[in-house]
């Protein structure tokens, strides 16, 4: 008998299969379960009991790591599934009570449910509630206990939905369309301001790009996100609301499946099926409020930094905090992850403003400080091939730092953040700078600060390629299109210009 990670335990005139007189709520569970990449061991198969029958129960139980019990008006009755319980709870393993329906807990186990957290809660069964619902809580209970899945679901996969096969066929083909425009010509060097989107009521603090550059996401202190399509002169595509502070961040993964967005209010707001009037939201609370975010690679993390100096990984799909990890108190909660994923970059705080940090995100360490600047880093930003960052400060300066180590990439073999030589000091904005970005090729850089202006750089040479007029109030935040055509940048006046 193969190894499962979760047994389900149930009585099957209630439960099981509907050929078998149940309700077939197992296999439903079952399938939502294999469906994420777990394995699930289900004794249906085997219902002619004996000792045979009984060893692979003893066996299943003994090596499983999660043992789910549902809880129907019979079950427990019987000496097959109360023993089932018992080996369960003798064995140490971590229990989850479904409750089915009747009454809860049943009588012949009430002394041993007693304190245990069931699914669903409330006041109501698993039949009288959504089904979605109920399995959202059962992952998050099951991330929280530790065990993970052996394999990620397919890509766009939520709770209570069917894994998809793959991508949808009109992203494949916008993807593809974006691909080949970026590989038709180098990025576009801006020159002149192609549009200027306005809708918000307060500073813009944020902006993103769709993967395949067709969308522009904007957040703002006035705690709402606007979505624009990139191919109209003005027109905003959808409004999303929800956050109870200013949005500090927002950012679509990798694969472009999924939206999220990070604010004050302390949560992180994951938004599904955008095209949709009412799109899905699942929302991830953290304990203070939030300063930054990004996706991982994978398409299905997330790392967030908060106010009171934690960082936190999250799991997207199973709607759960991974990691934990608290940052010492001179390191800024500003950070930047890596594009390949392995390291975070963040300004100073306290005492060591002027200070570059950079560390591996998977163990927290070591921290490498990096100094040259004479007054606040205020923004960094990794190259998209992760060897080098540039930072922004204060001191009206953008240094770019060569950060590849001895294995030829950001921390080298040993997973140490390796590197840290200043290569280039650009010199030109007449105030602090409080933003950079990089090309999607890494050749050049754009950086916009307090004195409104956007500058371009060379990032080989350290030139001034151009410099962009039009904003009112300090350039806040930038972001430069995946296929090379558009530089976008927010302001303190409430707008969002797009330059080409």
């Amino acid at each position: 008998m193969a190894r499962a990670q979760v047994m389900m335990s149930y009585r099957v005139a209630d439960t099981g299969e509907k050929e078998h007189g149940g309700d077939g709520t197992v296999e439903q569970i079952q399938k939502h379960l294999e469906e994420q990449g777990f394995t699930v061991y289900v004794a249906e198969a085997v219902l002619e009991g004996g000792a045979e029958w009984s060893r692979e129960i003893q066996q299943a139980v003994a090596q499983c790591q999660v043992f789910i019990m549902m809880c129907s008006p019979g079950y427990g009755e019987n000496k097959w599934s109360f023993n089932e319980f018992q080996m369960a709870d003798n064995e140490k393993k971590a229990i989850i009570p479904i409750w089915h329906s009747g009454a809860y807990p049943p009588d012949t186990l009430k002394i041993f449910l007693a304190g245990r957290q069931r699914i669903p809660k409330g006041d109501k069964p698993l039949l009288e509630v959504e089904f979605r619902y109920a399995m959202r809580q059962l992952d998050t209970c099951i991330a929280q206990m530790g065990v993970r899945p052996i394999k990620p679901p397919a890509p766009g996969w939520r709770p209570g939905k069917k894994s998809p096969r793959g991508p949808s066929p009109s992203m494949v083909k916008a993807q593809a369309e974006a691909q080949q425009a970026a590989f038709a010509s180098a990025p576009v060097t801006p020159c002149r301001c192609l549009r200027k989107l306005i809708a918000h009521n307060e500073e813009v603090l944020c902006i993103a790009w769709s993967p395949d550059s067709r969308l522009l996401a904007s957040g703002g202190a006035d705690k709402e996100i606007w979505l624009w399509d990139a191919a109209l002169s003005s027109c905003s595509v959808q409004t999303l609301q929800g956050h109870r502070g200013a949005i500090v961040a927002v950012g679509w993964s990798e694969d472009g499946r999924h939206f999220a967005s990070a604010s004050e209010d302390g949560s992180v707001r994951l938004w599904r099926e955008l095209h949709q009037e009412v799109p899905v939201v699942q929302v991830l609370p953290s304990d203070a409020e939030l300063a930054s975010m990004w996706w991982f690679p994978d398409s299905y993390h997330l790392v967030t930094c908060s106010g009171d100096h934690t960082v936190r990984v999250w799991n997207t799909w199973l709607g759960a905090r991974e990691r934990c990890m608290k940052i010492a108190s001179e390191v800024g909660t500003s950070v930047a992850l890596s594009p390949d994923g392995s390291h975070l970059a963040a300004g100073g705080a306290g005492g060591s403003l002027s200070t570059v940090w950079v560390w591996n995100q998977a163990t927290g360490g070591p921290m490498q400080a990096l100094e040259g600047h004479t007054e606040a880093v205020l923004c960094v930003s990794w190259s998209p091939d992760s060897k080098f960052l540039a930072s922004a400060s204060r001191d009206k300066t953008i240094r770019i730092w060569d950060m590849a180590g001895a294995g030829g990439g950001v921390g080298g073999a040993g997973g140490a953040a390796g590197g840290g030589v200043c290569r280039l000091v650009l010199h030109g904005h007449m105030d602090g700078v409080l933003a950079v970005c990089w090309s999607p090729d890494g050749t050049m850089l754009a950086s916009g600060g307090d004195d409104k202006v956007v500058r371009v750089w060379d990032a080989s040479s350290g030139n001034c390629k151009r410099t962009l007029l039009g904003h009112t109030m300090e350039v806040q935040c930038l972001a430069w299109s995946p296929d090379g055509r558009f530089l976008a940048s927010g302001s303190w006046d409430k707008t969002i210009r797009v330059w080409g």
